[in-house]
């Protein structure tokens, strides 16, 4: 819901969610949402969006808890976009080229650093841990003393990014959704036009794109 004169209504476009105080469904400690009670978020901060930058990247992180050795399959190449928020930047990184296609969402399913989808098979974990690409991650930033610190998302009222990458379009881009997931919302979109070097992999990529094992493995002994 958003605050229109003192009035709690729901949002009729996206946009209302940066011009009116929104009311979503507090937290409560340790995994609820109350029913009644709502928390106010200042989400103007996400629609002042400027430029954006983007660059090819050698990830550092891996799933290696145990001190193996290297885990995944790393993808050929990995890209990061930094976007300019005003007070605020949205880091989002580590995310591999093959896998922003036009046929399905790459999602990040919280903000930080290799998240894994909280509510999915065991199995699927195992395998994009075992056979994926390594860890992406999502941050928001912002800059103090010339330093740049990670901001808490969860308080800030933002959880997940969907990204959809549209090669073939009159204007080749990314969509990026984010959402406020617990709260079952979009948020925002932003429609990021893809430097001229990655249109024509990200072409290919989709043309030659199928789904990942750890996104279609299914246990038929579930019921």
């Amino acid at each position: 819901m958003v605050e229109k004169e003192g009035t709690l209504v729901p949002p009729t476009r996206l946009s209302d969610y940066g011009r009116y105080p929104a009311h979503m469904s507090d937290f409560v400690a340790p995994g609820k949402y109350s029913l009644g009670r709502r928390k106010v978020f200042d989400l103007s901060f996400l629609f002042a969006a400027g430029t954006v930058e983007f660059h090819q990247v050698e990830p550092l992180t891996e799933y290696d808890w145990n001190g193996a050795g290297s885990v995944g399959s790393p993808a050929a190449e990995y890209i990061e976009f930094c976007l300019d928020l005003g007070n605020v930047k949205l880091l989002v990184g580590n995310l591999p080229l093959p896998l922003l296609v036009q046929q399905e969402d790459y999602l990040i399913h919280g903000f930080g650093v290799g998240v894994l989808p909280a509510q999915d098979f065991a199995e699927r974990r195992e395998l994009l841990i075992r056979r994926g690409h390594r860890p992406s991650f999502a941050y928001l930033l912002e800059e103090r003393d010339g330093r740049f610190f990670a901001i808490n998302s969860h308080a800030s009222g933002v959880e997940q990014v969907f990204i959809r990458c549209r090669p073939y379009a009159a204007t080749p881009h990314l969509d990026i959704t984010i959402a406020a997931f617990e709260r079952i919302t979009d948020l925002v979109r932003y429609r990021l036009p893809l430097p001229v070097s990655l249109i024509a992999p990200a072409r290919e990529h989709s043309d030659r794109y199928s789904s990942p094992v750890y996104l279609t493995y299914r246990d038929d002994n579930l019921r």
